[in-house]
């Protein structure tokens, strides 16, 4: 008596879980339909081709207009900040 109980009972959980299996894969095919992967994938392919393409129109720019004689100011009036700052936290 007692094995035709845990045979009712595994056949039972055995039921419950192909429902939960069933389930599941109904909601990830609603899931997959609604975000419209192969669609989001071919745009966020294009998007990345868009970015490489203005990063090296960017840079191409930058080059162009990039002076020298302006990166060494630069760079002297940070230096000047940085030697500033430390004779500030020295005081």
């Amino acid at each position: 008596m007692e094995a035709v109980k845990l045979q009712l009972t595994t056949h039972m959980a055995s039921i419950s879980t192909s429902q939960s299996i069933r389930l599941s894969s109904d909601i990830m095919k609603k899931m997959n339909a609604i975000a419209r992967i192969p669609e989001v994938s071919a745009v966020m392919k294009d998007m990345r081709e868009q970015m490489a393409m203005c990063a090296d129109a960017e840079d191409s720019i930058e080059d162009a207009l990039r002076d020298d004689g302006e990166e060494r100011e630069a760079a002297f009036q940070v230096q000047k900040v940085l030697e500033d700052l430390k004779l500030w936290n020295q005081l």
